[in-house]
């Protein structure tokens, strides 16, 4: 059986232990704690390296398709830049890209002769009878156009020419009896261009033969 002495020193090494304890329970309270902030630091701060990583990204994105779509754009402009011609477009006729043609292999034999008409052929031309006949019949407007000292003998030649001139038309709408003028509604402008002159540059340009941009009165 132990003895008083026994049991008191016994009782002073499991106080001992008790407070061994205590101190490890707390040095590992505060190594928990000091981690646990450590690792929450760290988190923290990937958390900010990865957001601002994951927006450096989207921006890097946005800028590529923003770049793409500019890329498409002119891709298109220039697609329909050589689709355009001249009957599509305002662009002259001489601006219209051409086919390549095809080289057609000549198998005629090389001759001496001239190029054109050859010697005795007949031509066929327009008459001075029919431009004479036109003339009679109002159809062509007649110039005479002298050429050296005036006498009566001379040798006509035609010449066959277009010429258009512009007309204002200047339509005075007069007062009725109550005072008012009755304009219609085509005339709501002091100036309009007539159905004429439409026809001919809505042809002009269908026709490829003017650019829309060069169709102008004055």
């Amino acid at each position: 059986m132990a003895t008083k002495w026994q049991m008191t020193d016994m009782y002073k090494q499991l106080e001992e232990v008790m407070k061994k304890c205590d101190s490890l329970s707390q040095e590992i309270k505060v190594v928990k704690k000091q981690t646990s902030q450590k690792y929450i630091k760290e988190i923290k701060q990937m958390k900010k390296e990865h957001k601002e990583e994951v927006y450096a990204l989207k921006m890097e994105i946005k800028d590529l398709k923003d770049k793409n779509n500019k890329l498409n754009n002119e891709v298109d402009r220039l697609k329909k830049q050589l689709n355009n011609n001249s009957n599509n477009s305002s662009l002259p006729p001489y601006s219209d890209i051409k086919p390549n043609k095809k080289s057609i292999p000549n198998n005629r034999e090389k001759s001496d002769k001239k190029i054109g008409a050859q010697k005795g052929h007949k031509g066929y031309h327009l008459s001075k009878k029919v431009v004479e006949d036109k003339i009679s019949n109002n159809e062509y407007i007649h110039q005479i156009i002298p050429v050296g000292k005036i006498s009566t003998r001379y040798i006509s030649k035609y010449v066959l020419d277009i010429q258009i001139n512009v007309i204002a038309k200047e339509y005075r709408f007069y007062q009725d009896e109550k005072g008012k003028y009755n304009i219609p509604k085509e005339y709501k402008t002091d100036i309009q261009y007539g159905s004429d002159i439409k026809a001919l540059c809505t042809f002009l340009n269908i026709e490829g033969l003017v650019a829309i941009d060069r169709l102008h009165i004055l």
